[in-house]
């Protein structure tokens, strides 16, 4: 395996991860990669999210990143002046979100939970609750909230 192929393998599992089929099977975009979901209409809009996404991962990695850390490396800040910095380094973090939702702005949204985080609740929480009834007998569950449930600890 060559340096490019590995890359590239990496590149295309980033922008897999914001691509999922809902259960009409149709291609659903998730810019932020959870969330709500935006319904990919053919094949041309396909392509130009893919190619979006995969240049926003090249210039976090190349641009970005690099960026951040040789700014701490030669300025070393401390107190007040880190946390700006900190705020700094998170608004970039955030910004560089901006460019997938602005990539999908005139997709329509996938109808109904199609939500990843949802569904990953959906499923952890009847787990969590079944492994706090094996080690605790029923004693409750920290995660009771996400189900509808009152019962905190």
């Amino acid at each position: 395996m060559t340096l490019r192929s590995a890359i590239d393998g990496f590149l295309d599992k980033t922008v897999d991860a914001h691509f999922k089929r809902d259960g009409e099977e149709r291609l659903v975009f998730f810019p932020m990669g959870y969330g709500s979901g935006r319904i990919v209409p053919d094949a041309e809009a396909e392509a130009t999210l893919r190619i979006g996404s995969r240049r926003l991962t090249i210039a976090t990695f190349v641009v970005l990143i690099p960026l951040i850390a040789a700014t701490q490396a030669l300025f070393p800040l401390k107190g007040v002046d880190f946390l700006a910095y900190f705020l700094g380094c998170g608004a970039l973090g955030f910004a560089s979100q901006l460019y997938p939702m602005w990539l999908a702005r005139g997709l329509p949204r996938s109808p109904g939970c199609d939500d990843r985080v949802a569904g990953s609740f959906r499923t952890a929480v009847p787990a969590v609750r079944a492994l706090d009834l094996e080690r605790n007998g029923g004693g409750g569950c920290h995660f009771s909230c996400l189900s509808g449930g009152a019962r905190h600890r």
